[in-house]
């Protein structure tokens, strides 16, 4: 019996198949590349399960150490990516030390927020029940000298791995402001939005907060621009499952 290939038509929008149905059978079913889940990147802050067993500032990918615990006596390394999707969200904020059991709620738009009867601007001094968070997947460059195994997508000479960074709080005015500001001038092409068109540098650096400090992703985006095989592979993840934390 002949195996029939469904057009292009059948596949909903926002979902890249990944494999062709007539493939060797392997993988079964219609998987798309909303099927993937990418890795986390993340910075170790000093509250949380995280901060047993990692110092203040590690950056961690795939609970693995990338790069060690920021040094006021060195300058910080540098990993060099490139952005994929931005997804901005609106995160609950709860206070682990009422609720150390608290998970806060997420939700993807203003009248949500609403709902739950919550806002998201300072009144008198007293911290909103929400505040915008965003979820960036990206291409990440193997750093020089790392020893980490996650790294297996060898392009342009370099090795690349995806992954995808939570932020809130400072790291949302930190990492997702100057990436939606490039997005509306820089990161264009014929009109189009290219959010993969440069390659962008990020560091782990102290922050003041309040009477705390927070460790945040200091990102810079550098007049290196990506190849078109760097390029169609972020397309590969674009549509990738950008769920909760």
């Amino acid at each position: 019996m002949e195996l029939v290939t469904p057009p292009p038509a059948v596949v909903p929008q926002g979902n890249v198949p990944m494999i062709p149905s007539y493939g060797e059978g392997a993988i079964r079913g219609e998987f798309t590349s909303a099927d993937i889940r990418l890795p986390r990147l993340q910075i170790v802050q000093g509250s949380g399960e995280l901060s047993k067993k990692y110092n203040q500032g590690t950056l961690l990918y795939m609970d693995e150490v990338l790069f060690d615990a920021v040094s006021p006596t060195q300058p910080p390394a540098v990993l060099k990516f490139i952005p994929i999707a931005l997804r901005k969200q609106f995160r609950e904020n709860v206070d682990p030390k009422q609720d150390p059991d608290a998970r806060p709620r997420i939700v993807d738009t203003m009248e949500q927020v609403k709902q739950l009867g919550g806002w998201t601007e300072w009144i008198g001094g007293v911290k909103p029940p929400f505040s915008p968070s965003a979820q960036i997947s990206m291409l990440i460059e193997k750093p020089a000298k790392s020893q980490h195994g996650g790294f297996n997508i060898e392009l342009d000479g370099r090795l690349f791995a995806p992954a995808i960074y939570f932020a809130s709080g400072a790291g949302y005015r930190a990492l997702a402001h100057p990436v939606f500001n490039a997005a509306a001038y820089l990161l264009r092409e014929n009109g189009k939005l290219v959010l993969s068109k440069r390659y962008w540098r990020m560091s782990v650096v102290r922050q003041p907060a309040g009477a705390f400090t927070v460790f945040v992703p200091d990102a810079k985006v550098t007049g290196e621009e990506t190849s078109p095989a760097i390029r169609e592979l972020c397309g590969r993840f674009i549509h990738a499952d950008l769920g909760g934390e």
